[in-house]
């Protein structure tokens, strides 16, 4: 949303950094497994949650 402020923690900032140049969601998921411990579950589901946020406030474009 214009004017809005989006702070990231760490997995945040991490998902954001791969996504300056396309990647794919299991490019994605496969990266923060190895980098921080949680199970590949909870990863798949804290990142699609995460990219729909950032596509619902207008800050990602998925393209397909």
């Amino acid at each position: 949303t214009e004017g809005s402020f989006f702070g990231l923690n760490a997995a945040g900032s991490a998902i954001w950094y791969l996504l300056e140049t396309p990647a794919s969601i299991e490019t994605i998921i496969a990266h923060v497994l190895e980098k921080f411990e949680v199970s590949e579950e909870q990863c798949q589901t804290d990142i699609l949650n995460f990219i729909e946020d950032m596509v619902n406030n207008k800050t990602l474009l998925i393209n397909e």
